[in-house]
């Protein structure tokens, strides 16, 4: 795991946050849903449907950095 850190920071980083999205969208974290950011996707959908908005974008964020994990290994 060290080895695959060192040579790809980027993907892990982003699967983690991607994770950390998830789990929020999930768990319902006030803190993160009342984030300025957050705000504009609760504002424009309602809080149930950015809580399965931001899941989705948790979900594509873990897979692309798996993907780059992959491209990593091929290279």
């Amino acid at each position: 795991m060290k080895e695959f850190f060192i040579a790809n920071p980027m993907g892990v980083t982003l699967a983690l946050i991607g994770l950390m999205t998830m789990v929020a969208a999930v768990r319902n974290w006030e803190w993160f849903f009342t984030h300025y950011r957050a705000r504009l996707f609760v504002k424009w959908f309602g809080r149930e449907r950015a809580r399965r908005v931001y899941f989705v974008i948790g979900a594509l964020m873990v897979a692309l950095g798996l993907f780059m994990r992959e491209l990593m290994q091929v290279s």
